[in-house]
């Protein structure tokens, strides 16, 4: 099945080049790229549309800045995939990374897999590739009892889901911590995972980003998702 990698880029210029080369060096060359240019003020849009015109499997929306939520849940409508994935503009990913997540799926029958991430400040990106690493099947329970303990990792990106998982559940427009909406009731959905240990998507760290910077009203959403997500688990 093809795979649909979303990218939102809200003035990217300086990243999403380096995310573009990763993905051109992918061992499985069947999926499509699409971006969508929430309302940049740089010359992100300009750039996404030469990467556009350069590889058919690359797809460009651009809409007015609505946050990165509402720009995955409109990259869906437009892309063609049986599973989806997130990448967010400022990461990176490994060669296999759409390989080890599509086998993961494949090998143990689910909807869902899971890889691991590995953090790196600003632009210095680790340059030794991850040993393999193990992987296994976990139950739904199993895995939002990790994601509870923070053993396992919540965030949107790194993973591979069924496409109707991820248009049954939209992330919350206009809100942060989008991925503590979310993720939970996704899996919530199911009844078991894959779950590989390898390092495969490389996550940059910025003093400057959404979760590091001054906290104001609007992070205050990571509350009401985390007590949202609580009650869920108890119910």
């Amino acid at each position: 099945g093809m795979v649909t990698v979303f990218t939102p880029a809200y003035n990217s210029k300086k990243t999403i080049e380096r995310l573009y080369n990763s993905l051109l060096s992918q061992t499985n060359s069947n999926f499509e790229w699409v971006v969508v240019n929430d309302g940049s003020t740089d010359s992100s849009g300009t750039l996404c549309d030469s990467f556009a015109a350069e590889h058919e499997y690359a797809k460009v929306l651009h809409q007015e800045n609505m946050g990165l939520s509402e720009a995955r849940n409109q990259g869906v409508k437009i892309s063609s995939g049986d599973y989806v994935t997130f990448i967010d503009s400022d990461d990176l990913v490994v060669p296999n990374y759409l390989e080890y997540l599509y086998n993961l799926v494949q090998k143990y029958g689910t909807e869902v897999s899971v890889g691991c991430a590995r953090l790196f400040w600003n632009d210095v990106c680790p340059s030794t590739p991850e040993p393999e690493g193990s992987d296994r099947l976990l139950s739904a329970e199993e895995m939002l009892e990790g994601i509870c303990y923070a053993r396992l990792p919540i965030f949107a990106c790194g993973k591979l889901y069924k496409r109707y998982l991820v248009e049954q559940f939209p992330h919350p427009k206009g809100e942060l911590y989008e991925d503590t909406a979310t993720t939970h009731k996704i899996i919530g959905a199911i009844d078991k995972v894959a779950y590989g240990t390898q390092k495969i998507y490389y996550w940059r760290q910025r003093s400057g980003s959404i979760t590091h910077s001054v906290i104001t009203e609007r992070h205050y959403y990571g509350i009401t998702a985390s007590i949202n997500q609580l009650n869920y688990m108890k119910e």
